[in-house]
């Protein structure tokens, strides 16, 4: 979850690549607040996710490891 006022563009990405809100990725927002979730998360959603707001005076973004260590049956 991100917290941003006045964000022209909200991006998040997995490994530089653009994620969609489709399939197990759902992208959302509630007022300044945008979400990414990812439904049955699997050892092959690991990686690195980046979040990328941009206005008219530049850009910011964070960066999230996730790690997935075990599953519960």
């Amino acid at each position: 979850m991100v917290e941003v006022e006045n964000a022209d563009e909200i991006v998040f990405t997995r490994a530089g690549e653009s994620l969609e809100d489709a399939g197990k990725i759902i992208i959302s927002q509630q007022g300044d607040k945008h979400f990414l979730e990812i439904c049955d998360v699997e050892s092959e959603d690991e990686g690195e996710y980046t979040v990328i707001c941009e206005n008219n005076y530049g850009h910011v973004t964070s960066t999230a490891q996730l790690l997935v260590t075990g599953m519960y049956r």
